[in-house]
């Protein structure tokens, strides 16, 4: 996905980047919280939404581990 060239895309695609790194790294919060900056300025983003899964199941949220029962 391509992010535009503004103030608002580069901070996305750099919260973007941090998530992906924070959840290599097993520091499944702080991927929660870099993720949902990228989610409030891209909401439709797939990649986002896909990390954010995994980073919601790592963090151990309540509900999230049995939704694909």
């Amino acid at each position: 996905h391509e992010f535009l060239d503004d103030e608002q895309s580069r901070r996305a695609h750099q919260s973007f980047q941090q998530g992906v790194a924070m959840l290599q790294a097993g520091e499944f919060e702080y991927a929660v919280t870099a993720l949902h900056e990228v989610l409030a300025i891209y909401p439709a983003l797939p990649e986002a939404h896909v990390n954010m899964g995994y980073a919601l199941l790592g963090a151990g949220e309540p509900g999230v581990s049995h939704a694909r029962k």
